[in-house]
């Protein structure tokens, strides 16, 4: 089951400068590694949870404000902070440019919380976090302490789900392509902890960069429907309902074209798009989900495209 969202980023309704805490008192939940400042954050978890419940917002806020402002030091001028609403950005945006980013995103975050639903999800501390980079050398050398998955990372943004504090880390100064990134990224992290298939995922990822910023891809020809089904008889579509597809150059770009065209085929047939959400489960694929909320077998929407004989 598609479990309720838990979200330290947002849910916040302050749009004043969050009280900053003394930073003496702050110094030992941070530490230096692989270059930057970094929180300890099962340490802010874990003193922030101690406080009274009324507190623990503005809390949450102190922290990500105060931890934005050591890397804004840490790396010099021009970078700055500037916030909104839900927001807080690190960039070296002049403060017209990093208003307008934030405008953005607060316009992006309500179209993707339409389309996925609202519903039932928990609310929780904090702002939204962004940390957008100037050069490719600073961005990469802040998402390798992440692991494999930040060094390769090469799409211009990524989100960082740790366990304690999600952040969406950018680089670049293209106002269209940071546009298409925090659409993308901002899906995957409205929609994390995500106990989704990585289709469903992706695919929503990818329907929301079409409604968040126009970015719409070309309509599958025939002839690229049949690229399509002579790929996954040879590479074998479990791959792509495990996920494994999505990770594997050679089947990226497919993975990720059939799993946007599944999720907007499964969201024109039925109104309950969102139920189905709710209720997909990386454990069967979405499978049953389909078929108990949209009315319809997964199957269905597969061989409309691929033609027969290419489910395992």
């Amino acid at each position: 089951m598609f479990k309720k969202l838990f979200r330290k980023l947002s849910g916040s309704k302050r749009t004043k400068l969050p009280h900053l805490l003394e930073g003496s008192e702050l110094d030992p939940f941070f530490k230096e590694l692989d270059y930057f400042p970094r929180p300890e954050w099962s340490r802010i978890t874990e003193y922030i949870e101690s406080t009274p419940e009324e507190e623990r917002g503005p809390a949450w806020q102190d922290f990500a404000y105060h931890w934005l402002h050591r890397l804004a030091a840490h790396l010099g001028e021009p970078y700055r902070i500037d916030w909104s609403k839900e927001f807080i950005l690190l960039s070296p945006r002049e403060p017209w440019k990093a208003k307008l980013l934030l405008e953005i995103v607060e316009a992006q975050r309500e179209k993707i919380l339409n389309f996925v639903g609202t519903d039932e999800r928990e609310e929780g501390y904090g702002f939204h976090t962004l940390l957008l980079f100037e050069e490719i050398d600073t961005y990469q050398r802040y998402i390798s302490h992440f692991g494999p998955s930040g060094i390769e990372a090469s799409s211009g943004g990524m989100f960082i789900g740790n366990e304690y504090y999600g952040h969406i880390t950018l680089f670049g100064s293209d106002a269209r392509i940071l546009e298409l990134v925090t659409a993308h990224e901002l899906t995957h992290n409205l929609l994390w902890p995500s106990y989704l298939p990585l289709w469903v995922e992706e695919g929503v990822c990818q329907a929301m960069e079409q409604r968040c910023a126009g970015h719409y891809r070309e309509a599958i020809g025939r002839k690229r429907a049949q690229e399509h089904r002579l790929f996954w008889l040879d590479y074998g579509l479990k791959r792509f309902w495990e996920g494994a597809a999505f990770r594997c150059p050679e089947a990226q770009e497919y993975a990720y074209e059939l799993a946007l065209l599944l999720v907007k085929v499964l969201a024109e047939r039925s109104s309950k798009f969102k139920s189905f959400l709710e209720f997909a489960s990386w454990q069967d694929a979405g499978f049953e989900a389909c078929k108990t909320q949209l009315g319809f077998p997964l199957e269905e929407a597969v061989s409309g495209f691929l033609g027969e004989g290419l489910l395992e």
